[in-house]
């Protein structure tokens, strides 16, 4: 668990062993107790205190969020949403640690069809990000990075022209260092991953797996810096459209999949409980067939439904050796073309 700490590790140690922003802290029992940030570690390092003599006991937040191993990706949305959070803990029914859930992750979790991928964007851009100069000394830009409260600041040789990118990770190898006197130059990633400000979320979250990183810079026409797009961009706007279909159409929180009702049936989301009942993967649910056929009769007790009938309904996945049978009741939005189904 390379993400989990003690409430007696010393800060120093608590993040070189990764990138991640974060640390959760766990108790003997493996229960969750609380959360360090490398935010506030940087915070700390910037108002002169000494981290060597600090430990996770002293900055962790107790209030921190997370989401039981049993909840399905609708919940994990609303709490991306609600608290735009660069990643979710996850706990097991008892509260101790079962993981985490980072960017990456989450998006390869929801629908790949929801409309939000197709957004552009600079909608969702942060415009006009910090930057700092190469040449600038790392005791300064550690005050800065404090100051602003940002998780990077982009680095520059000459007005307009981006060199580098200076992020938390990189403040904090300066500090376990022992705050040697050197540039933002002799710590900053370059070069920068970038890309048009006109280009959708698919195509920027595309890009950011290809090249492997969290951060995006954006350029306009004529290759200026316009903005730049994190992981957590991406992700909580998708979170928003998924949110924002199930809202549309009025489905249950405890729903385990949302369809479109006609014959061919289109998946817009479905939870973890049904992958694993099947044995599938997410994109292979598009082979999920009607267990006993579409009939005409079927069909039509389907389009029947009304807010407050449910029909039992058989559907079928293909496996290696054979097919494997899952019971839904379902049940629909009479003036949408919509279903929800629900475990039986």
């Amino acid at each position: 668990m390379k993400h989990t700490i003690r409430r007696d590790t010393p800060l120093l140690e608590a993040f070189s062993g990764g990138d991640a922003h974060a640390r959760s802290v766990v108790d003997d029992d493996g229960k969750v107790a609380g959360i360090v940030l490398i935010r506030d570690v940087i915070a700390l390092a910037a108002e002169g205190e000494d981290l060597g003599k600090k430990t996770a006991a002293d900055v962790m937040h107790t209030d921190f969020v997370s989401i039981s191993d049993t909840n399905n990706k609708l919940a994990m949305a609303r709490k991306f949403v609600e608290h735009r959070i660069k990643s979710l803990i996850v706990c097991d029914r008892e509260g101790r640690y079962a993981g985490e859930l980072d960017p990456p992750q989450a998006v390869a979790a929801l629908p790949s069809g929801l409309m939000g991928f197709f957004l552009p964007a600079e909608r969702f851009m942060v415009k006009n990000p910090y930057d700092i100069a190469t040449d600038t000394h790392m005791e300064q830009a550690l005050e800065y990075m404090a100051q602003c409260n940002v998780s990077c600041l982009l680095a520059h040789e000459f007005a307009g022209e981006v060199s580098g990118m200076l992020s938390e990770s990189d403040v904090f190898r300066w500090l376990l260092a022992g705050r040697t006197d050197q540039r933002v130059t002799d710590y900053m990633s370059s070069p920068v991953a970038s890309m048009s400000d006109q280009s959708n979320l698919m195509q920027v979250w595309a890009q950011m797996n290809a090249m492997k990183v969290m951060k995006m810079v954006m350029t306009g026409f004529d290759q200026s810096v316009t903005g730049l797009v994190t992981a957590t961009d991406v992700l909580c706007a998708l979170s928003q459209s998924m949110l924002e279909t199930f809202d549309r159409y009025q489905c249950p929180q405890d729903a385990d999949m949302l369809m479109e009702w006609h014959r061919g049936g289109m998946i817009m989301a479905v939870s973890d409980v049904v992958l694993q009942q099947l044995g599938c993967a997410r994109e292979d649910l598009v082979g999920l067939s009607w267990a006993e056929g579409l009939d005409d009769m079927t069909h039509s007790g389907l389009l029947g439904l009304s807010g407050q009938s449910e029909a039992r309904i058989s559907w079928r996945y293909p496996t290696g050796d054979g097919h494997k049978e899952l019971m839904f009741w379902a049940r629909r939005d009479t003036e949408q073309p919509m279903m929800w189904w629900s475990l039986a």
